[in-house]
């Protein structure tokens, strides 16, 4: 591969990408846990977004983005991200042979965040405006990807797909660390403090520089948020600890506790274990 065909192929890579994300739909296998896959494959199709930005290549009127520099590495990592995406997309349509109909059930996705409780809401939207502003620059569709939207049916096989990209991704961030630690710390303002809750959980494996921004900006205080008690429920919000030099802070919301329940979800300092015989 020549020098120049290398740094034209690695914007276009990149499309590829981006379009085959877009192209992922979600089988009935995922609703009991919908809203979180579904944050972290936005997630994850986000950290590629960011990438690019800070790679110059989000934006097509932009000498770089056809002029890229040229960069072995960067193309090697692009290539294997579009190939863990095709293969996801081939193993697809092979299970469709072999599963029978009520298994290959499509999620209503509009359904499925309709029941989303509102901060989940609010973090995919959050998501959905940085990706609109990231790719406010892209006006050319890639023009070597005819696929339809394809379904991923598994969870094993969403989670095996999102970590294989993130390996490849790491490639890439290596490439511009500091532009990208400075674009995730932006990125936090558009996050309420709920969001940021839901948030940090779901980036903590998937983008690891997001997650560093994010921490940065969480509550100093511990938070509880819409606890409910009935019957002769118990709770203790808080951990033990042996000493006032803990972790925290803490967040926690939505729980419901009743009948003769116990909860324990916060601090207790101070508290040592009984002694082992």
């Amino acid at each position: 591969m020549t020098g120049g065909r290398l740094a034209l192929d690695i914007p276009s890579m990149f499309l590829n990408c981006l379009h085959h994300f877009t192209l992922i739909q979600l089988g009935h296998n995922f609703v009991p846990e919908f809203s979180s896959w579904r944050l972290q494959l936005r997630a994850t199709e986000h950290r590629l977004l960011r990438w690019a930005q800070a790679a110059h290549i989000c934006d097509e009127l932009s000498k770089p983005f056809w002029e890229w520099p040229k960069n072995p590495e960067a193309c090697r990592a692009l290539k294997e991200i579009l190939k863990q995406l095709s293969r996801a997309r081939e193993d697809s349509a092979d299970i469709t042979v072999v599963c029978d109909k009520e298994e290959l059930t499509l999620i209503d996705e509009f359904q499925q965040m309709s029941l989303w409780e509102p901060d989940a809401e609010e973090a995919e939207n959050a998501l959905k405006r940085l990706k609109l502003r990231y790719q406010a620059g892209l006006r050319t569709a890639p023009e070597t990807v005819t696929c339809n939207k394809w379904t991923l049916y598994k969870l094993e096989h969403l989670s095996t797909l999102l970590d294989a990209i993130a390996k490849h991704v790491t490639t890439l961030e290596a490439l511009f660390p500091s532009q990208l630690s400075d674009l995730a710390e932006k990125e936090t303002k558009e996050f309420k403090s709920k969001v940021i809750q839901v948030l940090v959980p779901i980036v903590h494996d998937r983008d690891p520089i997001l997650a560093s921004a994010l921490e940065k900006v969480l509550p100093k205080a511990s938070s509880w948020n819409r606890i409910k008690i009935t019957g002769n429920a118990r709770v203790h919000l808080g951990h033990d600890y042996s000493s006032e030099t803990g972790q925290g802070p803490f967040m926690w919301s939505d729980f419901v506790i009743s009948g003769d329940g116990f909860v324990h979800a916060g601090n207790n300092y101070g508290y040592q274990t009984e002694p082992t015989l």
